[in-house]
Formats: structure tokens, sequence, C-alpha cells
């Protein structure tokens, strides 16, 4: 074509053009690839604290793609079993999570094999993690790790700690899982537990008090009892010893009054500082400190019965804690006869301290961690001889808590301003109440016998008795909220005193301060957890109980029973649908309104199957005479579907039997 259009085609190629010389150079191929901002920030992050080097030819700003590198590398030595040749690796990472989680777990398996660092690390639990490729990265830094020496691992734990401190969860969950490996395979570090254990118990303790999940509650013990186990009994006692009562403290927190800060540990990370943009001159910046509220305060806003709910909860799994503890306290291996005074005496009297006390909450708490102790360890003579006798007299103990201090006060206050409003209208009653102080049976005597009484004696001014009767009111729902209040802290404190005394198995000859506030519960109580609690301990007064001469279980079952069956919505009354044959015979004359006043079967009575069976049984076994009908209204009431197929259903049923 060159020549047709008059080009010179001698020097358009020459013979070196042809030539083809292979060198030994890396051949490059570059490649862009999508980059996240994920991907963004923590390769930023690396090169500010100096571990990743910043390129020469970068610009100021971001580019919107990053690319790649493959290099084809030739690597001349000498192949055995101990070395692998890894050919095209890309120096940084592919963007893809599949590609990741797959390199990741071919390196982790590579190591395992040329590293002889048997399996401990696996892909079981990655179906289960949240984010598998950082665990597959942690693993693989795991199996690193076991081979490094002990300044290389410092290093790396340092990098970690850095992590943590980044805001983006990401990155600080791989810097934990990190530590969780790195932990792990390195079992020569166990023994920086020891100095670290006191803070640890602290945090643990107080992440149950302030949390509202169930799951995490549960986390929190399996960590806790995993804690005691792997640390020396020795240890343990001396770490928690100091904390043991702030620990109850925390565990006694009113639910409406949010936690003292300094009883919690690292106050000052909680706190947040508000800024609206740049701090102008003169103008300081606003700090809110974060309020804490036992059971978390994501749920100080919820109704009353819910919020309850998880404060028990949180009560509850805290004695649990401390229930486990208290085993270490009573170890008979920190309690030696030559000491003078033994961790498990001193916890003793600790728990001795807060049952003398007016508050209830201050009762529940220790009778709570008691059951949960004595569930664990059955015997410790030091701390059943000092609560035992106190749990009994708790039973039998009828006083106004410290928790209903606001209320009764303002009940008592009340109480005497309805009696001078009385006396301003020439109505005397003091010699008829006690103007000291009110129980709650007297005030509420004093608002309904006394003042129904008082004021119809008198012929009163429509307009003063209807002043009155308004103080009456506003003084006779004071009353009647500080009864609530007071009548559920009793039954909890008796209930919870009671489940003490049955771990204990130190039952009392008389069983009826037991037994009584165990069934009352069951009955009474609104709150699923504390129902479900007495429930456990009735049982294991049942199985504590056989031996016992008289035996009061068929007693208990009995009333059990009969609490099952009292609401009627639930358990539909089992009334006999067909007269009995004796009551047939003395009818006589007016067999179809017996029949109508017996045969009650509709919607919302009776019980159909057993209806149509005794309709069967009564036409099979009677011989004055064919089956009875059943009434016409009746059977128009029945329920769609089973009404109009009973007397065909009782024909197929003679069938049957003749």
């Amino acid at each position: 074509m060159g020549e047709a259009i008059g080009m010179s085609t001698e020097e358009l190629f020459n013979d070196e053009d042809l030539d083809y010389t292979p060198t030994s150079a890396a051949l490059v191929n570059k490649q862009p690839v999508a980059i996240d901002s994920k991907e963004t920030e923590v390769a930023t992050y690396l090169i500010d604290i100096g571990l990743l080097d910043k390129s020469n030819d970068s610009t100021d700003g971001e580019p919107e793609e990053k690319r790649r590198k493959i290099a084809n590398v030739v690597i001349n030595q000498s192949a055995n079993d101990s070395k692998v040749l890894i050919d095209n690796i890309p120096d940084s990472s592919p963007l893809i999570e599949e590609v990741r989680h797959g390199a990741g777990t071919g390196l982790r398996e590579i190591l395992k094999a040329h590293g002889k660092s048997g399996g401990k690390m696996g892909d079981s639990t990655l179906e289960e993690v949240v984010a598998p490729v950082r665990e597959t990265c942690a693993q693989t830094l795991g199996v690193v790790l076991k081979h490094m020496n002990e300044t290389g691992v410092h290093k790396t734990v340092d990098v970690l700690l850095k992590l943590l401190t980044q805001e983006q969860w990401e990155v600080r969950h791989g810097g934990l899982l990190g530590i969780k490996y790195a932990l792990a395979v390195r079992q020569n570090s166990s023994s920086w537990l020891i100095p670290i254990l006191p803070d640890m118990l602290r945090h643990i303790f107080q992440f149950c008090v302030l949390e509202s999940s169930q799951e995490i509650l549960d986390l929190i013990h399996k960590v806790w009892m995993e804690l005691l186990s792997k640390a020396s009994v020795q240890y343990v006692v001396a770490a928690a010893c100091p904390w043991m009562g702030a620990w109850l403290c925390l565990m006694m927190q009113p639910s409406h009054l949010p936690i003292d800060l300094n009883m919690l540990l690292e106050v000052k990370a909680r706190a947040k500082e508000k800024t609206g943009g740049k701090v102008r001159q003169g103008q300081s910046q606003s700090k809110e400190v974060l309020q804490e509220y036992i059971a978390g305060a994501d749920t100080i806003m919820e109704d009353p019965a819910t919020r309850d709910f998880v404060v028990m909860r949180a009560r509850m799994m805290a004695a649990k804690l401390l229930g486990a503890l208290c085993c270490c306290i009573c170890d008979p291996g920190v309690n030696v006869v030559t000491q003078e005074i033994k961790p498990a005496e001193s916890l003793g009297q600790l728990l001795l301290f807060h049952l003398n006390s007016k508050s209830a909450l201050q009762r529940i708490s220790v009778a709570l961690v008691i059951c949960e102790w004595a569930a664990l360890q059955k015997e410790c003579r030091a701390v059943t001889l000092a609560v035992q006798p106190r749990l009994l007299d708790i039973l039998s103990e009828h006083l106004y808590y410290d928790e209903i201090a606001v209320p009764f006060t303002r009940m008592q206050n009340e109480c005497k301003q309805l009696i001078s409003s009385l006396a301003d209208a020439h109505i005397e009653v003091g010699n008829r109440v006690n103007n000291n102080v009110f129980t709650i049976d007297q005030a509420n005597d004093l608002v309904t016998a006394v003042f129904n009484e008082v004021t119809s004696s008198f012929d009163l001014n429509p307009q003063v008795l209807q002043q009155l009767d308004s103080k009456r009111q506003q003084v006779q729902m004071t009353v009647t909220e500080t009864n609530q209040e007071w009548q559920v802290l009793q039954l909890r404190v008796h209930t919870f005193a009671a489940c003490a005394v049955v771990s204990l198995q130190q039952l009392p000859e008389k069983l009826n301060p037991i037994i009584k506030p165990l069934m009352e519960t069951i009955k009474k109580e609104e709150n699923t957890l504390v129902q479900n609690y007495a429930a456990q301990c009735i049982a294991k007064l049942l199985q504590q109980c056989t031996t016992r001469t008289p035996c009061p279980n068929s007693k208990i079952i009995k009333n059990l029973c009969s609490s099952l069956c009292v609401d009627p919505y639930l358990t539909p009354s089992v009334t006999c649908p067909v007269p009995t044959q004796s009551g047939q015979e003395n009818s006589k004359g007016s067999n179809s309104e017996k029949d109508g006043m017996h045969h009650t079967v509709t919607k919302h009575r009776g019980i159909i199957t057993l209806y149509r069976h005794q309709k069967a049984a009564f036409a099979i076994t009677s011989r004055r005479g064919p089956t009875p009908k059943a009434v016409k209204a009746q059977i128009a009431d029945l329920p769609a579907g089973g009404s109009g197929n009973i007397l065909v259903e009782l024909d197929e049923v003679n069938s049957f039997f003749l």
C-alpha cells in the first residue's frame, strides 16, 4: 500500500526491529482498582504512624482510583521441604472481601504447615463471627506471633493497642482480635493477668450493673466464671476483697437514682465534650457528664414494668457474679486456722451488716447473693452461722423500709392537714386517731371509716363538705400509693429471705413463714423473674421436705393447683353437661326444663368434647328411652363447625357400639 501511494518502504523496518531479546526485569502491569473509604482511612492512619511510606508522586488530593502492582518475581534459590515459592504476589491486598478472606486463610494455612504451629486456629467459628476477614487475618497474625521473639511480640502489641484508640469501630475491632489471638498463642504471657486482675474484675462487674441486654449479660457471666477459673484463688481473693462492699452497693443502687461516678472505674472516659464548632474567645467549652443508672441509662424512660424487669435482671446477674466470688472467698485454702481474720468471716460480717439495715434493696441483694453462693458451694459454716438466724428473723419482721420514706412522709403530712381541716370545720377526731405517727392502716382508716362517720354526724355546709371530701380523696391516693410500694417491697424481702433459707438447706421447725411468701409471690408478683425465682425455690423446698414428718408437700401442691385454676378465663370450669340418672328420675314432669338447665354448652361455657362423650355414654347406658335431645337454643350457640354435627356424631357413636 505504501508503494501504491509513492512512499519509500526501504527504511520502514530493519533487522534489529525484528530481534526479540528477553530481559530479566520484572514486567509491571498496573490495573486500576476501586477502593472504599474504610481502606482510605486505614491507609491514612498507617502513614500517620509511619508504618506506610507516602509515595513521592502523590498529590494533595486523594485519587479517585488506586492501583495495585503485580510483579512476576524470579527467585534463584534451591527448593526444599522448608521453603515455599510464591509467584505473582500482589503488593497490596485485593479489595473484594471474598478474595481477601481467601488470601488470609491461605496465608494462615501456609504458616501453620511450615511453622509447625498445631491447629489452634481454625475456620470452625468463622460462620458466627462479626467480620470473617478480620478474624482470619487476626488468626494469621497469631500464628506469626507464636514464632516471634519477645521484643517483636511487644512491638506488635503496641501497634494493636494504638488501633484501639481510633474512632472507627472496625479498626478497634481488628485491634481487639489481634490482641485476642496474641494472648491465645503466647501462653507464656499468662503472668500478665495478675497485675490487671483487680481492674479487670471491676470492669466486668461494672459492665454487668450497667448492661440491659440479656445476651451481653450472659457473655459477662461466662467471662467472669472463666476469669475466676483461670486465676489463682489467692490472687482472686486479694483482688476482690477490697471491692466487695463497693460492688454490693452498686448492686443495691435504686433504679431511679443515678450512680455516683466516683464508684465507677475510669469515669473521665465517659465524659463527652460538646462544642458547636470553633470556640470563640471568651467562651468555655460545655462539658456534659453522662449519668449512669443500673441496667443502663437507655432503659430509664421505659414503662415501670419493663424498667423493673431489666433492673431485677441486672441485680440477679450481679448476684451470680458475687455468689461465684464468695465461693473463692470461702475456699478452705485461703481460710487457714492460724489466720487472725479469715476472709470467710469478714464476708459473713459484711452480709450481716446489710441484713440488719432497714433498706429493702440491701436485704434483697444480700439474700440473692446468698442464694447464688449456696447453689455453687454447699458448705461454709462461717457464713451460714452468721446469716441464717438473721434471715429467719427477717421473715417475721414488718417494718417500713427506707425506700418508701418519701411517700410515707408525704402521707403523714397530708393526714395531719386533713385533721386540721376537720378541726377548722369544728370536727374533732384527735381522740380517735394517733396524731403523732400514722401507720398505713391507721391512715387508711382515717380517710374511710373515721371520715365518713364524723362527717355524717354533723350537718355541714355542702361547699365545706365538698372541700373536705376533695382533701380526703387526695390523702387516700397517697395512702394507696404508699401501701402498694410497701406491699411490693415487703413481699420481695420475705420471698428472697425464704429463698436464702431454702438454699442454705437448714429449714426451721415451722415452715409457714417460708412457704407463705413463696406462695404469695406465685399468686401476686407481676415481675416474671421474681415469680420464676420463687417457683424454683418451691421446687427445692419440696425436694428437701420429702423425708420430713409431717410432710407439707401434698398441701403445697394442692394450693398450687388451686392457684393455677383460679382464673376462669385461662382455666374453664368443668361442669357436668348431662344430668345424673338420679336427677332424671326426680325431675319427672319437668324433664325439658331440667335438660335445658343442665345441657349448657355454648361458645363461652362448657366443653364440647365432654358434652359429646357424655351424651354418647348416656344414649348407650340408658334404658329409659331415647337419648335426650339438646335444646335448640344451645345448639345454635355452639362454635361453628361443631354444633351441627353433634347429633350426627352421636348417631355414629351409637351405631359403632351396636
